[in-house]
């Protein structure tokens, strides 16, 4: 039996694609390399967003070159936005690498390492637009306690600093019915917490986020929910309302700031404001005293003094 590897870089979708990645392999006939083990496949998701792991993608594919020179067995497939944003850019600086794939297609990876095995060339498939939603894909979750869910992919904001809408395509929302079935599964084995997954998360539906909030909340055994990210701009105040009177769900709020500059924001091309951003905490505060908050913040962007 075959083994693999999943190294993952970036944010919390990641994370969440990757055991979509790990399910997949293991329907496949694989099985998970024990750790100091050498794999018969290692599979790189990667990140866009961040330098570090641009230029770690790279180093680690030039470190295992030399093993792909001497085993032709052995395989290497780059999935995640930077394969989504560079495609055969990957192949020119890494030619062997067996398959490149997108943000839309992780369900196409079995058949593409085998594809690259029989054909014994290097494979690329980028979809432009969402093939499976990625809960929809079977799993390996890593850990039996907590589990991601994911509410919604994709994003419809145009903040000048983010790539992410051109790399995983416009929101697209998930019935709740499915979600709260999703949840309801993990519960019966044995996960007490979730975390609700979205680019853009409490612009689920319109508005509909905390009605889901609320669904979810009602599952009976479930002891934690979380949510990230939320956009300021989205936030409203039954949102806080269903934090507030849904005892599972944790008094914390992770909401990006990104700068606490009007025209820093503004050139950002975000949709709110300081005074607006300060009066979301208020309310939080008011309604849910205990609120810990925590946020994001970009320093040094252009045309910041």
């Amino acid at each position: 039996m075959p083994t693999f590897v999943v190294e993952t870089y970036g944010c919390q979708m990641n994370v969440h694609d990757s055991e979509r990645i790990a399910g997949l392999l293991m329907q496949a006939g694989y099985s998970q390399a024990l750790e100091g083990s050498q794999p018969d496949l290692v599979v790189f998701n990667t990140c866009a967003v961040r330098e570090n792991a641009d230029n770690k993608l790279y180093g680690n594919l030039s470190f295992l070159a030399p093993r792909k020179a001497k085993d032709p067995n052995f395989q290497i497939a780059v999935g995640g936005c930077m394969a989504q944003k560079d495609q055969d850019l990957i192949l020119k600086k890494a030619p062997y690498v067996d398959v490149v794939f997108g943000t839309h297609n992780i369900g196409s990876l079995p058949t593409l390492l085998e594809r690259a095995r029989i054909e014994e060339q290097s494979q690329v498939e980028i979809k432009e637009a969402l093939e499976h939603f990625p809960s929809t894909l079977p799993s390996k979750r890593f850990s039996a306690f907590s589990a991601w869910v994911s509410i919604s992919v994709g994003c419809n904001n145009t903040c000048t600093f983010c790539i992410v809408p051109q790399l995983r395509g416009p929101e697209k929302d998930r019935d709740e019915s499915d979600i709260v079935r999703e949840v309801q599964t993990l519960v019966s084995q044995g996960v007490i917490e979730i975390t609700l997954l979205g680019q853009n998360v409490n612009a689920y539906k319109n508005g509909g986020f905390a009605s889901l909030l609320r669904q979810v909340g009602a599952v009976p055994g479930l002891e934690r929910i979380r949510f990230m990210s939320p956009h300021p701009k989205d936030f409203t105040d039954d949102v806080i309302e269903a934090m507030a009177q849904t005892p599972n769900v944790m008094p914390h709020l992770h909401m990006p700031l990104q700068s606490g500059s009007d025209a820093i924001l503004q050139s950002m091309r975000r949709s709110y404001r300081r005074d607006k951003y300060l009066g979301i905490l208020d309310n939080v505060r008011a309604a849910i005293p205990s609120a810990m908050i925590t946020t994001d913040i970009i320093v040094g962007f252009p045309g910041e003094s």
